[in-house]
């Protein structure tokens, strides 16, 4: 049965902590002075703490006064992400560079995560990622992929496994190389070394959440 909340009453659950660390999230808003006020307009009530239901440790003030501050940061420019800043393996001259998501993609989605490897349609989104330097963090669900593109045939993947289990897909040259399972691994680093084709001049990588 669907608990009936009366409109008086804030949506706005608060949460159990309020962690140290930042998470990035990339928002295109359309070019006009009238959207950017409507985020602002969307994002300011949870300034307030009238806006926040007790739900967790968090109180409705501290949940509110983190608000503001988060507003605040990102108004100053005190906040700084590197978006989709990502290792950039055309050449073997070039391993040690890095380049923009604009010049290599890397964070998307495929359609249908259990296709054959050949079918596998991976499709540009990095609104489903959060990227700090090499660590991405992927906030969209089965489906999320990455893909990337290097000539060093010898190297190693790492997932470190969340609270929820998943299934990770390892796609190499277009053919099936590991499933990794996560559940009950939570915490850990699970390393898996690649061995690629090294006849091949370069290979293409794709890893794909498949449950």
């Amino acid at each position: 049965m669907t608990e009936y909340i009366p409109p008086d009453v804030p949506l706005f659950l608060t949460p159990d902590s309020i962690p140290s660390g930042v998470f990035c999230r990339t928002l295109g808003i359309p070019d006009d002075p009238t959207w950017c006020a409507l985020v602002d307009g969307a994002l300011t009530p949870l300034m307030s703490p009238s806006a926040w239901r007790p739900f967790g440790a968090v109180t409705p003030q501290e949940a509110a006064d983190q608000w503001r501050a988060m507003l605040y940061a990102s108004d100053a420019g005190a906040v700084s992400c590197e978006i989709a800043q990502t290792p950039f393996w055309d050449t073997a001259s070039d391993v040690e560079d890095t380049a923009s998501d604009e010049d290599q993609v890397w964070y998307g989605e495929v359609t249908n995560p259990e296709a054959p490897p050949g079918e596998l349609d991976f499709v540009e989104n990095l609104a489903l990622w959060g990227v700090s330097g090499l660590v991405a963090l992927a906030t969209g669900s089965v489906g999320v992929a990455l893909a990337f593109h290097t000539v060093v045939s010898k190297f190693i993947l790492i997932q470190k496994a969340g609270d929820v289990g998943e299934t990770i897909r390892y796609v190499i040259d277009h053919q099936d190389y590991a499933t990794i399972d996560t559940t009950g691994h939570a915490g850990e680093l699970m390393a898996t070394t690649i061995i690629a084709d090294p006849s091949m001049d370069a290979h293409d990588i794709l890893i794909v959440k498949t449950a």
